[in-house]
């Protein structure tokens, strides 16, 4: 039977892979954040929260997604202009 202190031991265990996934997510979303509009500070802090970070991730994906099809239809628009 494990003690108090080894069940604690096990749940910081499982939430540090978590930790340092949701730290490299937040680095990268908050550099990526500028370029679609967005507050770096914000998506960093969303990306580290971590049961709040598995929605924004579906969240920042398809704002990323939009932005992209935005720019190329911008550029297809210009391209059909000239």
């Amino acid at each position: 039977m494990q003690s108090q202190g080894d069940a604690v031991a096990t749940v910081i265990g499982a939430f540090v892979p978590l930790l340092i996934i949701g730290l490299i997510a937040a680095i990268i979303l908050a550099k990526l954040a500028p370029r679609v509009g967005a507050s770096p500070v914000a998506w960093f802090i969303l990306s580290l929260i971590p049961v709040v970070n598995l929605f924004f991730f579906y969240y920042a994906g398809y704002r990323i997604i939009a932005h992209i099809l935005d720019r190329l239809n911008d550029l297809s628009t210009r391209q059909r202009a000239n």
